[in-house]
C-alpha cells in the first residue's frame, strides 16, 4: 500500500510592514440612545491628515453579524459623525478604522472580494483519497459580496487515517503581511460543518497557537451558522516580537472523523489584523415614554407644590422629569432632567392681580426622549379684603399655632 502525503503547511515569505502606528478610539456611548447616534472619535497621534471609515452592526447574542461601513465607501475625516439607525436593530455596535498616509490600524489578510483572493489560500490534505474544491463564491457570504468556500469529499479509503492526517486550507505568501508584531487582534468569520470542527493554526519563528473553533450549529438559517472569532495575539503568541515572522497560518480538521462519500464545507470571510479593538455599544430606544397622569397642584405658603403618578417606559426606563411654570402658554419644559421624583415644589409669590399660571411636565427616558406633555392650570385671584381683615386673620392663625405648641409641650412634660 502506497501512502501519499501532500505538503499542506506552506511557508510564508516575510514581508516587512513596519510604520508609525495610527489608531483611533470611540468615546463610550450611553446605555440607551435615540435612533440618531453621534459617535465621538479621537486619533493617536492626532494627525491632521488622519482619515477613517466608521463601521456599525447589530449586536445579537445568537449569531455573528458583519461590520458594515456607514460613513461612505471612501475613507474621510471623521470627528463626531451622526448615524441614523432607522429600524436596524435594538442594540448597535460601532468601531472605526483610521488611516494616515500608508498606515492603517487594520490589515486585510483576505476578504475574498476578488477572484484573485482565491490564490491567497491553498487547499490540501496530508493523505490521498480526497476530492478538493476551492473558490471565491458570491453566495453564502456574511460580509461584503463574496466569501471563500472549500469543499472536501472523502472518495476512497485505501488505508486508515492516522491522528496527524488533516485536511484544510493554508494561507500563502500572497497575503500582504506576515510580520504581525504591529497588530494585536486577528479577526475572522468561519462557517464549518465538519464533525469535529476546524482548528486554527498559527506558527511563528518563536511561538505557536493551535486553537479549536466553535462547533458547527445546525440551528437557524445558513447565515446564522457563521461564527465570529477574535484572537488576542498577545495572549495567544506572547509579546509582539514573537510574531514578527509568521511561517504558518492555516485551518485544519482531522481526517479520522470524516465519513466516506460525504461532502464537507468550510467557508471563510473577512480575515483581518487589527491594532485595536475599540467598540462602542448602545441600545436604541425608538419610542417615547408614556406621559405622566394624575397631575395635582396646591398652594403652600410661598410656594406651589405639584405631584403626579410616575410615568413608565418599558425599554430604557424613566430617568426623570422636566417641567415649566409660567403664564405664557407657549413655554415648554426643557428636554433635560430637572427632578428624578414625581413631584416639584416651586417658590412663588401670589400676584396682586388675577393670573392664570400653567404647569407643564414631561417624562424623560434613558435615551433622553421626552414624553408628551401633561399640563394643568392654577388660578390666582386678587385678595379684596381690607388690611384690618388680613391682619386679624394672621393674628388668629398665630394664636392658634401658639396654643397648639403649648398643648404639645404640656403633653410631653406629663409623660
Amino acid at each position: 500500500m502506497i501512502r501519499c502525503s501532500f505538503i499542506f503547511f506552506l511557508f510564508i515569505a516575510v514581508i516587512s510592514a513596519h510604520a508609525e502606528d495610527v489608531t483611533s478610539s470611540i468615546a463610550d456611548l450611553p446605555e440607551y440612545s435615540t435612533p440618531d447616534i453621534t459617535v465621538y472619535l479621537s486619533f493617536d497621534p492626532p494627525e491632521s491628515d488622519a482619515i477613517s471609515t466608521l463601521y456599525a452592526r447589530e449586536a445579537l447574542d445568537a449569531s455573528a453579524m458583519a461590520w458594515v461601513p456607514i460613513s461612505g465607501t471612501e475613507p474621510t475625516r471623521l470627528d463626531h459623525p451622526t448615524f441614523h439607525a432607522g429600524d436596524r436593530g435594538d442594540r448597535m455596535q460601532f468601531r472605526n478604522m483610521a488611516q494616515s498616509g500608508g498606515n492603517s490600524e487594520r490589515v486585510t489578510l483576505n476578504d475574498f472580494e476578488s477572484i484573485d483572493d482565491e490564490y491567497k489560500v491553498f487547499m490540501n490534505c496530508t493523505m490521498n483519497g480526497f476530492a478538493l474544491e476551492q473558490g471565491v463564491v458570491n453566495q453564502h457570504q456574511i460580509q461584503g459580496s463574496r466569501c471563500g468556500e472549500y469543499i472536501y469529499d472523502y472518495k476512497i479509503r485505501e488505508y486508515e487515517a492516522e491522528d496527524d492526517d488533516v485536511v484544510g486550507i493554508g494561507f500563502t505568501s500572497r497575503i500582504p503581511l506576515t510580520d504581525w508584531s504591529n497588530y494585536r487582534y486577528l479577526e475572522f468569520f468561519a462557517w464549518d460543518d465538519s464533525p469535529e470542527g476546524m482548528t486554527v493554526n498559527i506558527i511563528s519563528a518563536s511561538a505557536s497557537l493551535k486553537a479549536p473553533l466553535k462547533q458547527f450549529s445546525t440551528s437557524g438559517d445558513e447565515t446564522a451558522r457563521w461564527n465570529e472569532y477574535v484572537i488576542n495575539l498577545n495572549a495567544a503568541l506572547g509579546p509582539p516580537e514573537k510574531r514578527k515572522q509568521i511561517t504558518q497560518f492555516s485551518f485544519t480538521t482531522p481526517c479520522k472523523a470524516l465519513a466516506l462519500h460525504h461532502s464537507y464545507t468550510f467557508r471563510l470571510d473577512a480575515v483581518y489584523l487589527w491594532k485595536t479593538r475599540n467598540i462602542a455599544e448602545t441600545t436604541i430606544d425608538r419610542t417615547p415614554p408614556a406621559p405622566v397622569s394624575r397631575l395635582e397642584g396646591k398652594k403652600a405658603g410661598n410656594a406651589v407644590e405639584w405631584n403626579w403618578k410616575p410615568a413608565q417606559d418599558k425599554e430604557s426606563g424613566i430617568t426623570g422629569y422636566a417641567y415649566s411654570w409660567t403664564e405664557d402658554a407657549r413655554v415648554m419644559p426643557p428636554h433635560t432632567v430637572m427632578t428624578t421624583e414625581p413631584k416639584a415644589s416651586i417658590e412663588f409669590t401670589q400676584p396682586a392681580r388675577f393670573a392664570e399660571f400653567i404647569f407643564k411636565v414631561r417624562a424623560i427616558n434613558g435615551a433622553g426622549v421626552g414624553s408628551d406633555i401633561a399640563s394643568a392650570t392654577m388660578e390666582f385671584k386678587p385678595d379684596t379684603r381690607s388690611q384690618e381683615e388680613i391682619l386679624k386673620e394672621a393674628l388668629q392663625k398665630a394664636e392658634e399655632l401658639r396654643k397648639k405648641r403649648e398643648a404639645e409641650e404640656k403633653k410631653a412634660r406629663e409623660k
